[in-house]
């Protein structure tokens, strides 16, 4: 099984400007992801797929390997995913090297490890999946908290007793974090999209599950860095 790892990084960023390449706790964002997918023992050949010259020195400098540049009409605001990806396979393909599954790897989860992305492949393996993806339990959000409203009037989104459930009566459910998705590149290129007949969920724990996309999260994924930071001073 030949994996390619993937970190999809275009330049227009819009929740945080120029994300990928900002400084979180003294390194480009980016440079967390890559050095997770370097560390990883599942991962053949780790590329970044981007359309800005910046990021791709970057990522060059730190050891990810940046052998196209993407076009600009796939790294537009409304521009898919799975677009990207099957570009970078094609791509790829076209220069010989080919790959059984691609396991993408969103730059704005900083706090995956190689561990995480391991496990979620292993898991893959295990259970003959199509798709595996890393998933977080629901807690405090969880889904039977919220409503949904229609013509001003609140409906819940599930249903659930009049009287109220307690806490710990709630049911799992799991969350997508955002940071392994590792597929089979017969379901990205044959079956057109990013989630096959079978998918897994690899479990992350919420202290390693930060996915950026606006300013408070990129708070908190400083929080949790300078914390592990001291953790392991103290240990």
């Amino acid at each position: 099984m030949r994996t390619l790892g993937l970190i999809n990084a275009r330049g227009g960023s819009k929740g945080v400007p120029r994300k990928n390449i900002k400084e979180l706790c003294g390194k480009p964002l980016i440079v967390y992801t890559i050095e997770a997918a370097l560390a990883s023992k599942s991962i053949d050949r780790l590329v970044v797929s981007t359309d800005d010259e910046e990021i791709a020195d970057i990522a060059r400098k730190w050891g990810a390997d940046v052998p196209f540049m993407r076009p600009d009409h796939l790294a537009s605001d409304t521009a898919l995913q799975i677009n990207a990806v099957q570009h970078a396979l094609a791509t790829l393909a076209e220069n010989g090297d080919e790959f059984d599954r691609v396991v993408i790897l969103q730059s704005t989860c900083p706090l995956r490890t190689a561990d995480d992305i391991d496990s979620a492949l292993e898991l893959m393996d295990t259970t003959n999946a199509d798709t595996v993806i890393s998933v977080m339990l629901a807690d405090g959000q969880h889904p039977i908290t919220m409503y949904e409203e229609h013509d001003g009037e609140l409906t819940p989104l599930l249903e659930a007793s009049g009287r109220g459930v307690l806490r710990q009566e709630f049911p799992n459910i799991w969350w997508r974090n955002g940071a392994v998705y590792g597929i089979k590149t017969s379901v990205v290129m044959h079956d057109d999209t990013l989630y096959g007949s079978r998918i897994v969920g690899a479990p992350m724990p919420a202290e390693r599950s930060v996915n950026i996309d606006s300013p408070l999260d990129w708070l908190v994924a400083e929080a949790f860095i300078n914390h592990f930071k001291i953790n392991d001073t103290e240990t």
